[in-house]
């Protein structure tokens, strides 16, 4: 019988991958994308590096846009333009 493969993460790797130029750059690309899709008064926040990953945001800047959100729950219904 084949003896079993052992596999050792080195988190700080991880975490250094998770915060790289290249993710927020991708994020930030997947936030324009969702806040395009959303509509007029959606805006991206800005990737930003936390302290295991990088994240990205997209929220309202108007009471409009936050209104519709409540009622409408655009940004849900927008989350796929983030994925292609």
């Amino acid at each position: 019988m084949a003896k079993a493969i052992r596999v050792k993460y080195h988190i700080r790797n991880w975490k250094a991958l998770r915060n790289s130029p290249e993710v927020r750059a991708e994020l930030d690309a997947r936030a324009s994308r969702v806040a395009h899709a959303a509509g007029e008064g959606f805006t991206r926040r800005q990737a930003e590096a936390g302290k295991k990953r990088a994240r990205a945001s997209v929220g309202t800047n108007s009471w409009a846009a936050m209104r519709r959100q409540s009622e409408e729950n655009v940004l849900q219904r927008a989350l796929n333009a983030g994925r292609g």
